[in-house]
């Protein structure tokens, strides 16, 4: 989960960006690597060849255009007991996923690796709230990763059902440059251009905000778990329905932006923060410590803020399409963030290196999405 010019370490930020007039501080910008440059750097860990583990890494690991999706090979609770197939992830339960993969060395490169929930699975309320680092430790993005382990939560109303390994996170990075690279999205409502008036000029990035729409999709309780990769299982309890009809005892729903985002070729980030929480910390956006600790304390477990993406809303080149956001609303003041019309999201484009993307006829899930789809 990476968002705006970083130098991160194993947990901590040490700098994001330098405001100061010194030479020797460099204002990095986050480049994305393409997925395929990605792939090329994740191997067996040092775990999996010590016990003897077989790791076919064209099965484990799936290049996207910006990214990798990474099978999760293992399930453990939060007492590090490991959970056999099938089980059962019980709502707010969180668990750790483990891949037996780690991610190689970038050299002298200077790269941040990132975490992000597949957003299939994050419609369905699982959340990768960020690598697990040290046994015991949640990052949403590191500079040095060992294992690439996750941190997962289910935030849905209803217990998942986990039948076998499968893939519900992807895994990307960027590398930090001296000069931003250029970026043409837009954004547009019923093919207007309104990016100009959606651009966010107090923040030091390039930035947009995009509001609601009026469509909203949550589910039924159910009698059972539902399996998290059927997605008919998941559409029988889907409800949709309207902001104002939003029942009170719903924890988790969907929501869809009013206006699409056109990334014309460059992958766009839409920040998991609620578009209020960032204006009042706008600071966070070029400070020091304080983004990591907002993002990995605060974000998802203080009823003070709420996040709008459990996906940490990548937005892939190619796509010109309206944005699903999986609001965890559980404790939240709903009047105050759950207003159609009024800013909600904050998007940022994040350039690829060299303009280079591994599709470049991408044309993946959600592509030109109109509405709320599972």
């Amino acid at each position: 989960m990476l968002y705006v010019p970083q130098d991160f370490n194993r947990v901590k930020v040490h700098k994001l960006i330098s405001m100061g007039d010194e030479t020797s501080e460099v204002m990095h910008f986050p480049h994305l690597l393409a997925g395929k440059c990605v792939k090329a750097t994740i191997m067996p860990s040092y775990e999996a060849l010590t016990q003897g583990k077989k790791i076919d890494l064209d099965s484990a690991v799936s290049a996207g255009p910006c990214s990798v999706d990474v099978r999760v090979v293992e399930f453990f609770d939060e007492s590090k007991k490991e959970l056999k197939y099938p089980f059962v992830i019980s709502p707010g339960t969180r668990v750790i996923g483990r891949s037996y993969l780690m991610m190689a060395d970038l050299g002298d490169i200077p790269f941040t690796a990132y975490a992000e929930t597949r957003s299939r699975f994050a419609r369905r309320g699982l959340v990768c709230e960020g690598f697990y680092i040290d046994g015991h430790k949640r990052s949403v993005a590191s500079r040095s990763i060992e294992e690439l382990d996750f941190a997962f939560c289910n935030y849905s109303q209803n217990p998942l059902f986990i039948t076998k390994p499968f893939s519900p996170v992807q895994v990307g990075q960027t590398i930090g440059l001296e000069m931003p690279g250029s970026s043409h999205t837009q954004i547009k409502i019923d093919g207007k251009d309104v990016t100009e008036e959606r651009r966010i000029n107090d923040f030091y990035i390039r930035a947009f905000y995009t509001t609601l729409g009026p469509d909203l999709l949550y589910f039924r309780p159910a009698e059972k778990a539902a399996d998290i990769e059927d997605t008919d299982g998941f559409e029988a309890l889907a409800v949709r329905t309207s902001l104002s009809d939003l029942p009170k005892e719903v924890d988790f729903c969907l929501t869809i932006t009013k206006e699409e985002v056109d990334t014309n070729g460059s992958p766009v980030y839409m920040l998991p923060a609620h578009y209020l929480n960032l204006i009042d910390k706008q600071r966070l956006l070029h400070d020091t410590s304080d983004l990591a600790e907002f993002f990995e304390r605060h974000l998802f477990s203080d009823p003070n803020f709420m996040p709008v993406t459990g996906n940490a809303g990548l937005i892939n080149p190619g796509s010109n399409t309206r944005t699903v956001c999986e609001n965890i609303i559980g404790g939240r003041d709903r009047s105050k963030y759950l207003q159609a019309g009024r800013p909600f999201a904050i998007v940022v484009p994040i350039p690829l290196v060299n303009g280079e993307s591994s599709h470049e006829d991408y044309n993946g899930f959600g592509v030109r999405q109109a509405g709320i789809e599972l």
